[in-house]
């Protein structure tokens, strides 16, 4: 599929634990993003992507309660970043705690569909929030 789709993006990621992901890399050409540990000290949440040039890849605190940290996936250009002119809300503890509750119990079924539409998940995720 890599080979007959060259202009396709391939993201794969999730927790990998003790998996040897050597072949991701070496067999199939993806490139792993993850360079800091995500689980105490060691990196066993990874993201690999066909195109590693078009992300940028940051590990951070995660908003749920556990042990692993969050991988964000953004783009690598900074065309959508904040300029002096925009504001960032500030969020607040109870806005973190129902961000957390809608996470945890989103429907995430929908992104295991043979819908491959973006606008179509995103519309659910922000139906769901806005519920």
């Amino acid at each position: 599929m890599l080979c007959t789709s060259g202009d396709s993006i391939f993201v794969l990621a999730g927790d990998f634990n003790n998996l040897n992901t050597d072949f991701l890399c070496n067999d199939f050409g993806l490139c792993q993003l993850v360079t800091t540990a995500t689980h105490g000290n060691s990196l066993i949440d990874k993201v690999f992507v066909s195109h590693p040039d078009i992300f940028r890849c940051s590990v951070l605190k995660s908003l749920l309660k556990t042990k692993h940290m969050a991988i964000l996936l953004s783009p690598a250009s900074s065309s959508g970043s904040v300029t002096g002119s925009q504001s960032r809300r500030k969020v607040s503890v109870p806005d973190l705690h129902e961000l957390r509750y809608i996470i945890g119990n989103f429907d995430w079924s929908h992104l295991f569909c043979a819908d491959d539409d973006i606008d179509v998940i995103d519309g659910l995720l922000y139906n769901y929030c806005n519920k």
